[in-house]
C-alpha cells in the first residue's frame, strides 16, 4: 500500500440547515430524507429549508 496516494474523506451529516462545510476532504451528506417532512422535536422543516438540504 502506497501511503502517499491515500485519500481521506470525512462525511458531514446534515438533517437541517446549518453552515455548509465542503472541501476536498469534507463531504456533506443529507440524512433523514425519508422523514424530513414529518414533525419532530424541532418542528416541521419548511419547503425552503428542505430545498437547501437537497
Amino acid at each position: 500500500m502506497d501511503v502517499n496516494n491515500l485519500t481521506v474523506k470525512i462525511l458531514i451529516a446534515y438533517h437541517k440547515p446549518a453552515p455548509l462545510i465542503k472541501s476536498d476532504i469534507f463531504v456533506p451528506i443529507h440524512v433523514g430524507r425519508s422523514v424530513a417532512k414529518e414533525a419532530s422535536k424541532d418542528g416541521v422543516i419548511s419547503d425552503e429549508d428542505l430545498k437547501w438540504i437537497i
